[in-house]
């Protein structure tokens, strides 16, 4: 995993740096590879000895912030808005997602679909800069609950959760947190304070990666 969190740096230098930790990174050929396949056969915990806990750590925040693309709120001149199109998961979102639900859920919801969720409505309009689409505003969900809500408010939810399946999402923010940050006022959600939400997001991310360290490590 590592391997391939550090292949989706966009930044060369980042890149580069985290590479030095890379033990299945061949740049070189010949007797080189056949001396490390070698040396893997008789030791293989050695690929992983240079990946240590805080060096993923590290590597992890800097992918979220490197993905994390703050935008102000603007609309097109057909009243639409610009910003419409939820961006494609990269690989170390849809790893930290999986590992919080694997980690978070009973059992019996494992075989369930889930779908991610943003828990601020993409649709929101907004204040100042943010990104409504980054890590820290998504949650994986089970379909059912996905589709009822649309961009409602969160507290649709204790009208949809029969189950209770929700009590084991902790990220998902309270009625108070909520209401902190958006307002429902008219059709279209509005979030009207952009520094509660990077904080409720920079919260959330921590928690993404400390229950994916608490597991791999």
């Amino acid at each position: 995993m590592y391997h391939f969190f550090v292949n989706s740096l966009s930044d060369k230098d980042k890149r580069n740096q985290y590479k030095f930790n890379d033990g299945i990174l061949y740049e070189a050929g010949g007797a080189f590879i056949d001396n490390k396949a070698k040396e893997y056969l008789k030791t293989p915990e050695s690929i992983s000895s240079k990946i240590s806990l805080d060096i993923m750590y590290d590597l992890l925040k800097t992918l979220i912030d490197e993905y994390t693309e703050n935008k102000k709120y603007m609309v097109r001149e057909n009243g639409k808005d610009k910003y419409d199109k939820r961006r494609a998961r990269g690989l170390h979102e849809k790893v930290l997602i999986y590992y919080y639900y694997y980690c978070k859920v009973p059992t019996k919801y494992l075989s369930n679909t889930f779908w991610i969720e943003h828990m601020f409505p993409f649709s929101c309009s907004w204040e100042n800069e943010i990104d409504i689409d980054r890590l820290g505003n998504i949650i994986p969900i089970i379909d059912t609950l996905n589709i009822n809500r649309g961009n409602k408010h969160i507290s649709m939810y204790k009208k949809l959760d029969k189950e209770k399946f929700l009590t084991f999402m902790d990220m998902i923010p309270s009625v108070e947190k909520y209401d902190g940050i958006v307002t429902h006022a008219t059709t279209k959600p509005h979030i009207y304070n952009s520094e509660a939400f990077n904080l409720f997001c920079s919260e959330n991310e921590e928690q993404l990666i400390k229950c994916f360290l608490e597991k791999i490590f």
